[in-house]
């Protein structure tokens, strides 16, 4: 891939999901960088992993693709607090992801999967709306979450698509190239059954 494709991948996959790529996102993804398997996580505790990995895959979930755990996202988040955040950011996230442990200790769990059902679906609309609010939104439906001047999902959201669909399962099971060469906006979503890059 070219320094010009990226940059228009870049572009594309900002506007297509709504998210904003920060400068560090941004590099990781320019650079080509993805995780080295062999090197394992640098940045987290084994109890922080496995949290985020329960986040992303909140985020995006396997269906009939693998989800964003199975993608290698937490071990992208590692890299990129790794080599591409300041240490404000790492110690947030960190101060963060501690708040959330301390939120389901309170709630008789150590990861998220093993909350009730809907508790966790609660969580993950809290997170998600503490860091997205919208003028329909009301108070946050859980108190005690992680706070801080940016809410974790404000930057959890970017890098998992990131990081998912720069991956070899997002970028080639999740979507396809698009067969028909040029742009055809009427098409059916029924008839192709994905979205196509």
């Amino acid at each position: 891939m070219t320094e010009i494709d990226r940059r228009t991948f870049l572009q594309r996959l900002a506007v297509s999901f709504g998210v904003v790529l920060t400068p560090g996102t941004t590099a990781a993804i320019l650079t080509g960088c993805r995780p080295d398997p062999g090197i394992g996580r640098q940045f987290f505790t084994a109890a922080e992993y496995l949290l985020v990995g329960d986040l992303v895959e909140r985020i995006i979930p396997a269906t009939d693709t693998p989800g964003a755990r199975e993608a290698g996202v937490p071990e992208y988040v590692d890299m990129l607090l790794t080599h591409f955040s300041d240490d404000q950011v790492r110690g947030e996230v960190r101060e963060q992801l501690l708040a959330l442990q301390g939120w389901l200790r309170e709630h008789q769990a150590d990861r998220i999967e093993h909350l009730d059902p809907e508790l966790a679906e609660t969580l993950i609309a809290a997170l998600d709306q503490e860091a997205f609010p919208t003028a329909e939104d009301g108070p946050l439906p859980l108190d005690g979450l992680p706070g801080g001047e940016t809410p974790l999902f404000r930057r959890l959201k970017p890098w998992t698509v990131a990081g998912y669909y720069t991956s070899e399962v997002g970028a080639l099971q999740e979507l396809h190239q698009s067969p028909m060469g040029v742009y055809q906006g009427d098409i059916p979503f029924a008839e192709v059954g994905k979205t196509w890059a």
